[in-house]
């Protein structure tokens, strides 16, 4: 009788645990399922509650976080179907939450910080693309299913990656920077649309 009785206790520990994570969105049955069983996604799942829980009380625009929060559930993480994109998509919206990534807090990124090669994890509208700097010329490169696809030049002005098509002017993008780690970039489009994530990956 004690086993059911604890198996039960600890299920109904963990739901309460990813309510409050999670801005008291209920995740997916998948996700849920994820979460319980693995030990390191439900230790980012209990550092997003505090981090969050933190945001709110210091932050200066509470309901909008609360907003940006059911977003990122919806469209990010509730879409994961496995632990490592689970632990990808903790990871960023972690940093993102600790750093205070909107512009009232700063920028999370240096321009260094981007000089990398980058693969889609979520969203976007490049698969994987390259940044890179040569004395004071930035060039871009993206590609799509392994094919080249774009080559253009890139600017971090503000927390926003600007990256240009100099042969199609139509052909440029905006994207506000809202989190950064180490192997995680977070991005949404400067007029506030979409969210993507991007991680570093092997150089091509």
């Amino acid at each position: 009788m004690n086993k059911p009785f604890s198996l039960v206790r600890l299920l109904v520990t963990a739901g309460l645990v990813l309510a409050a994570g999670s801005g008291c969105a209920k995740p997916t049955a998948a996700v849920e399922k994820i979460v319980v069983s693995d030990p390191k996604v439900a230790a980012l799942d209990a550092q997003l509650n505090a981090a969050y829980t933190e945001a709110l009380r210091h932050g200066p625009a509470a309901n909008t976080l609360r907003i940006q929060q059911r977003k990122w559930l919806a469209d990010v993480r509730d879409k994961c179907r496995d632990a490592e994109c689970l632990v990808t998509q903790y990871t960023a919206r972690n940093a993102q939450l600790a750093s205070g990534s909107s512009s009232d807090r700063g920028c999370p990124v240096k321009e260094d910080d981007l000089l990398s090669h980058w693969q889609r994890v979520n969203g976007g509208d490049f698969e994987e693309f390259v940044l890179t700097r040569q004395a004071n010329t930035r060039s871009f490169a993206s590609w799509l299913h392994h094919r080249p696809e774009m080559v253009g030049t890139w600017n971090l002005d503000k927390c926003v990656l600007n990256i240009e098509n100099p042969d199609n002017p139509k052909l440029s993008f905006e994207y506000r920077i809202t989190g950064f780690t180490s192997k995680v970039l977070q991005l949404q489009d400067a007029d506030g649309g979409a969210t993507m994530s991007y991680k570093k990956t092997a150089s091509k």
